[in-house]
């Protein structure tokens, strides 16, 4: 199975789409090719949202118009896929040119999903919408390949315990005040000392520098034992950490908590003081019901409430990447042994209207 993978800028985005097509490949052995799309200056979502539906005659054109793109010397393939406003209408003019499916992870808010060969869903709310499934967000983290994490059972297993920190910043649903990041450090402090849990930090590209820099400083006064630096590091540089016994982020870091889940790691999420309700709620909600995840204000995180909250936690125990590759079986059936259905043949073997064949 041929699978190309549109990647945008943000590295949570096309991790998620590396991860569809690693989901993939439990189905079948996959070979992935990407293509980095980039919207041209002009070519913004409202008008790409807007004009969208007339180009689904002209594929190739608007891929030109939108994105620079010659459809000429686009191969084959079996499956797209990607995440990101910015590739959505890539993927769909795409999946319209070669006649095959466009899978999208999160929701396309805005664009017809009947457009969509498959919108895989963190909220179960959405999962009622034509073409979607309800399914953990995709990562590329396999759980098999990490090593076993100590029991945490009791907050005296937290001392001489290896904690992964994922920290965040400024995003549309998080605001982050100076003393959220002053409360932060204190909690990091305070953890240390009073439960004796080895922290092992890591920042992204939205942590300000002045995080940065206090970071750095614990690092050097041994209250941390390992900083990773997104701006010196580069993406993927703290897919290792894990590998911890838990893993805590700010509440903004939806893909890593998601990731730390795929990892069977018991999961923290500490939320600023200012926070704009998303869907993505929602997905946290039931994980939080299930007992994978707790989520506590980073104003009123101490230590103790911290380890209570930590140690009732259990960690997922099924593989995610098994749900999500059942997500996927219902948009490429040729996969289990049915024939490749035609583009011309679609409505009749249930696969959806011709607005993924090829002109």
């Amino acid at each position: 199975m041929r699978i190309l993978v549109l990647r945008d800028k943000k590295p949570g985005h096309y991790h998620q789409a590396e991860g569809i097509a690693a989901a993939a490949a439990r189905i079948e052995p996959n070979a992935i090719e990407r293509l980095d799309v980039r919207p041209r200056r002009l070519a913004h979502d409202m008008l790409r949202r807007r004009l969208l539906g007339w180009f689904l005659h002209r594929p190739e054109l608007g891929l030109r118009l939108f994105y620079g793109i010659d459809a000429r010397r686009i191969a084959p393939f079996d499956m797209i896929v990607g995440s990101g406003r910015p590739t959505i209408a890539a993927g769909v003019l795409l999946s319209r040119l070669l006649g095959v499916p466009f899978v999208y992870s999160g929701w396309p808010d805005g664009y017809d999903p009947d457009v969509f060969g498959l919108i895989l869903v963190d909220s179960p709310r959405k999962a009622g919408a034509p073409n979607a499934a309800f399914v953990p967000v995709p990562s590329l983290i396999d759980p098999t390949a990490l090593p076993k994490p100590k029991a945490l059972k009791a907050p005296a297993d937290l001392r001489g315990a290896e904690l992964a920190l994922m920290i965040g910043g400024e995003a549309h649903s998080h605001h982050y005040r100076p003393e959220d990041w002053a409360k932060l450090v204190t909690f990091i402090v305070r953890t240390s000392e009073t439960l004796g849990i080895r922290w092992h930090v890591a920042t992204s590209r939205r942590t300000p520098p002045e995080m940065r820099g206090r970071l750095e400083a614990l690092l050097a006064e041994g209250r941390i034992v390992e900083f990773v630096d997104f701006e010196r590091d580069g993406p993927g540089s703290a897919d290792r950490l894990y590998g911890a016994d838990a893993v805590v982020v700010t509440e903004d870091l939806i893909s890593m908590l998601s990731e730390a889940l795929t990892a069977r790691r018991p999961a923290v999420a500490l939320a600023p003081s200012q926070v704009k309700k998303t869907s993505d709620f929602e997905w946290v909600a039931v994980e939080a019901a299930a007992g994978h995840v707790a989520v506590m204000p980073i104003a009123t995180a101490t230590p103790e409430r911290f380890a209570d909250a930590l140690v009732d936690l259990a960690p997922p125990e099924d593989d995610v990447r098994g749900r999500i590759a059942s997500a996927l079986r219902k948009v490429v059936p040729h996969v289990d042994g049915a024939p490749r259905v035609p583009p011309e043949d679609r409505d009749a073997a249930g696969r959806g209207s011709d607005r993924f064949a090829a002109e």
